[in-house]
């Protein structure tokens, strides 16, 4: 009788160790099919700038599919972005990603976005695509190219910034009159309101000085309009080029 209720113990122990086998795989399956089911291009495109808005280059190269990794070690990989995206000085990333709705009946393994950026040359934005696939989990994986970091940047290209100094555009009237050139302008003014009432001698010097003749000095700060307490111009040197 012992030996018949310890087999049937047996029997209750492997029939209870197999149920629970077939529950484990049961939820790993569910797992499975659950990650498969969140993984879209569009949540991975956004996991993915996520990272490289802090700067993890290691962890992104994780997200890439298997392809690319054979193509392009680790070590390329982050290299290659921690040189441009640090030489720019890069700060404040922020990729939006736009959901493609005719991927449902299309299968399309790509997602658009627009990424912008603060950089040493000021703020930069431009609109982008980026490649994506399933792997062989069902689990949808980066095809990166430098395209990604620059829509038209090459694997073999590099990126700098230089600052070139705008010019003015020169505009004339229909006499050929300059409205506006590029130059220099010299003006000196004087504040009558702190000159000294006999100042007919200071004017002279500053009149030898500039060139000027005095009275046209004296007449320039008697006009009514000239508010004392103000500088008023009273010589003016332009050169243009």
């Amino acid at each position: 009788m012992d030996r018949m209720k310890n087999k049937g113990k047996m029997k209750i122990i492997v029939l209870t160790i197999a149920a629970a086998a077939i529950v484990i795989a049961a939820v790993a399956g569910i797992v499975l099919f659950l990650n498969k089911e969140k993984s879209n291009p569009e949540e991975v495109a956004k996991q993915y700038f996520k990272l490289l808005s802090a700067g993890k280059y290691e962890e992104m190269y994780q997200l890439l599919d298997a392809d690319t990794k054979k193509n392009v070690s680790e070590e390329t990989y982050t290299e290659r972005n921690r040189n441009i995206y640090e030489g720019i000085e890069a700060a404040n990333i922020k990729a939006t990603v736009t959901a493609d709705e005719k991927r449902k009946n299309d299968k399309k393994e790509s997602v658009s976005y627009q990424m912008k950026m603060d950089t040493s040359a000021g703020e930069v934005s431009f609109d982008n695509e980026m490649e994506l696939k399933k792997d062989e989990d069902g689990i949808y994986r980066v095809v990166w190219s430098s395209s990604d970091i620059f829509p038209e940047l090459g694997e073999n290209e590099k990126v700098r910034i230089s600052n070139t100094e705008a010019r003015r555009g020169q505009l004339y009237d229909r006499n050929n009159v300059a409205l506006t050139q590029e130059g220099i302008v010299a003006q000196v003014g004087l504040i009558p309101g702190k000159m000294e009432a006999n100042h007919q001698d200071a004017l002279a010097q500053i009149g030898s000085i500039l060139g000027v003749d005095p009275a046209d000095i004296e007449a320039s700060l008697s006009a009514s309009y000239v508010l004392h307490k103000l500088p008023e111009p009273v010589f003016k040197s332009s050169r243009f080029f």
